[in-house]
């Protein structure tokens, strides 16, 4: 889900179209120290296109050693830009140490793997087509000792993938590793997707001063923003920090004079978006799949009114037929692990929850990561120091379904853990 709001939407003619352009991303990050691999644009189709997909990969000197594949959310994140992620960051994606391979991946029609002149069409974007985009890379990197990391969004193409191994003639990964897992389309679409942030955020005003609670039901809003920036901004906070990380974000700076610098600085941003028009804040890979496999229906602003969180805006899936992702209908045969918080308003507890219990033929560990929202391994366990270990002992023994937290200085970690049938 990360940084969809700031993604643009570029149309192009149908791909369909005689002498379609498959030029892509001419951007100098995408040459140097990027792989590339020929994929098809509608995989299982006789005669179908072909454009370059671009991934880099990160060694740490010793190629037989497991490679995590790392399959960012939502959809709509990239990672192939060094300037923005890096695996030597602070916080990198998934918190993937580098004592292992690495692959960094970007869906097609995004960053090294957009177009340089328009986009891909509709019909190019499907989850089960960029699995198999994955897929072609396991391929031409010729991977026999791998694990799948996917993140938000990329938890449903780590499914496909994994799921899809045996039929593309590959071997299956070592380990599914997924954080903030989708385990099926929205049943309510986008009133019950954006309930879920509705309540967390009655539950995190709890943890505000009174006085800055009541200036979020007042007009004007602090700092004198717009309902519509704040509901932005208030919306990402709760998919980083949740109720119970809430105290470590600058949101609870927002009563304060003069103005804290780094909040004012990311509302004056979120400002500056609210004035795109939505074709320029809605990609069309998230409008494509989001209406169809995810949520059926999303509208594209979220407002502060009264002190309450809403949805605003016109139906962007208006067209679309949403047949909605089922896990349960994708049989994963690789260890499972999960990493979930309890307060996530952006794939529930339930959601993972699904996804754990209609996994039957394989052993999995669902690890509920106490206080964490959406980021329960990358920002909770690795602030707490102790994902390297976690990430080590999943290498090292993926049969090993309960992991050993002790390293985690304490931090309320519950594990299910429930074996094939």
């Amino acid at each position: 889900m990360r940084f969809l709001f700031t993604a643009i939407l570029l149309f192009a003619t149908s791909a369909h179209s005689q002498g379609a352009d498959y030029t892509m991303n001419p951007a100098d990050y995408c040459g140097n120290g990027v792989a590339k691999v020929q994929v098809s644009l509608y995989p299982g189709h006789e005669g179908s296109p072909k454009f370059t997909l671009s991934y880099k990969y990160f060694g740490n000197g010793n190629p037989s050693s497991t490679t995590v594949i790392v399959l960012p959310g939502g959809p709509g994140d990239t990672l192939l830009n060094p300037a923005v992620h890096s695996p030597t960051e602070a916080f990198p994606y998934g918190a993937v140490p580098t004592s292992l391979n690495i692959i960094y991946t970007e869906p097609r029609g995004l960053g090294c793997n957009q177009l340089a002149q328009g986009d891909f069409p509709f019909d190019a974007f499907k989850t089960s087509y960029i699995a198999s985009d994955i897929l072609e890379i396991i391929k031409d990197r010729k991977l026999d000792n791998y694990i799948l990391y996917g993140a938000s969004f990329g938890t449903v193409v780590a499914t496909y993938v994994a799921s899809q191994a045996d039929a593309a003639g590959v071997p299956a990964p070592k380990a599914v590793v997924l954080e903030g897992t989708f385990g099926r389309g929205v049943p309510g679409k986008f009133d019950e997707y954006i309930g879920g942030f509705s309540q967390e955020w009655e539950k995190t005003k709890l943890q505000l001063s009174p006085q800055l609670a009541a200036a979020f039901t007042k007009d004007p809003l602090p700092l004198g923003f717009a309902a519509n920036v704040w509901g932005s901004y208030i919306f990402w906070q709760l998919i980083t920090y949740g109720p119970g990380m809430i105290k470590y974000s600058p949101l609870v700076h927002a009563n304060e004079t003069p103005p804290n610098p780094a909040l004012k600085s990311a509302l004056t941003t979120y400002a500056v978006l609210a004035q795109l028009p939505v074709s320029e804040r809605i990609t069309r890979i998230f409008q494509t799949i989001g209406c169809q496999e995810l949520f059926g229906a999303w509208k594209p602003d979220v407002i502060l009114k009264d002190g309450k969180l809403f949805g605003s805006g016109e139906d962007i899936c208006t067209g679309f037929t949403y047949l909605p992702y089922d896990s349960a209908k994708l049989n994963i045969t690789s260890p499972i692990f999960y990493f979930q918080g309890p307060d996530d308003p952006a794939t529930p507890l339930t959601s993972a929850r699904y996804h754990f219990e209609n996994q039957i033929h394989t052993n999995r560990a669902l690890n509920t990561v106490g206080s964490a929202s959406h980021a329960s391994l990358s920002l909770v366990l690795r602030s707490l120091g102790c994902s390297d270990n976690v990430w080590a002992q999943i290498a090292s023994n993926p049969s090993q379904m309960n992991l050993d937290f002790s390293s985690c200085k304490g931090w309320p970690i519950s594990t299910a853990v429930k074996t094939a049938q």
